[in-house]
């Protein structure tokens, strides 16, 4: 992966609370933070030693939805750098010039469900190598 995601990596059943809602990766946990209406908004810590990235994850068709999960596309972004030329605003309207398009693909429709997440870098395409998630 060469995407901004790949990049963060080397630096790297009743309703859930949303904050419970956790799921591990090799680098780093992704933290289910909010519904903005249908848009749930993830956060994703990447480590690697002692260096983090936080990458702002916001994914179409998933807020509120525990149990008919499968392909949802969204767009990530991190605060403080400017690798894309331009910007673009988040759902909860802070701006940005670092961003990339993802696409989550859930095992199962229903909580808990791991998932394989695929990224890229600015308006690039989807990279072929998914990062996987857990339920932690």
């Amino acid at each position: 992966m060469r995407s901004l995601l790949a990049a963060a990596l080397l630096l790297s059943t009743a309703l859930p609370a949303l904050a419970d809602e956790v799921w591990t990766t090799p680098a780093g946990d992704i933290v289910y933070v909010e519904d903005i209406g249908e848009v749930a908004h993830l956060a994703f810590t990447a480590v690697n030693g002692n260096e983090s990235q936080v990458l702002e994850i916001y994914v179409e068709g998933l807020g509120g939805n525990y149990d008919h999960r499968g392909t949802h596309d969204g767009m990530f972004y991190v605060q403080g750098r400017n690798d894309c030329g331009a910007e673009k605003t988040t759902p909860n309207g802070w701006s940005t010039g670092t961003w990339g398009k993802i696409r989550i693909v859930f095992d199962k429709p229903g909580y808990p469900s791991g998932f394989d997440i695929y990224g890229s870098s600015c308006d690039e395409e989807l990279e072929a190598n998914p990062l996987r998630a857990e339920p932690k």
